[in-house]
């Protein structure tokens, strides 16, 4: 159960990482 529970916050800090990205690339885009 605690493992699951490492996994899921680790899946989410990397959606989290990505859409970040994804934000700033869109913002370069834009200028």
């Amino acid at each position: 159960m605690v493992f699951i529970v490492m996994v899921d916050a680790y899946v989410i800090q990397v959606i989290e990482v990505i859409s970040a990205k994804l934000r700033s690339v869109n913002m370069a885009n834009w200028i």
